[in-house]
């Protein structure tokens, strides 16, 4: 009976680490395509720069608006907003690895009682 208890839990165990596993992936992935969008805002922002300024007359006014919080602040504000995301699901990927490490010290203990269990279940007096 014990066996059965120990082998049960283990299974139960694994199938909670695959699942943490599959969600820090995705957690991961997440945090990519945030990365990627926020290189694509600051690509943006560049190109946009350069523009202003090739297509204006005065470049020294320009470059003082390109460089002023009127231009910059729509782009920052795009940027603050995934910044936001990237701490949120940063936050949770510690979480899922913590329970991940936490499920792994309970599992190596299962699994020495397991083999306790086999030892004991397979001894002979003496």
């Amino acid at each position: 009976m014990g066996f059965a208890v120990s082998q049960l839990t283990s299974m139960t165990i694994i199938e909670q680490k695959a699942n943490l596993e599959s969600r820090i992936m995705r957690i991961t992935n997440q945090l990519m395509d945030l990365a990627r969008k926020s290189a694509d805002i600051t690509n943006k922002q560049q190109v946009e720069a350069q523009n202003y300024i090739n297509q204006d007359d005065d470049p020294v006014a320009a470059i003082e608006y390109v460089n002023s919080d009127a231009f910059q602040s729509k782009y920052q504000a795009q940027l603050a907003h995934i910044h936001v995301k990237e701490q949120q699901l940063d936050v949770e990927k510690q979480q899922a690895e913590t329970q991940q490490k936490m499920l792994a010290t309970q599992q190596d203990g299962w699994q020495k009682l397991t083999e306790n269990n086999i030892k004991d279940g397979f001894t002979y007096a003496q």
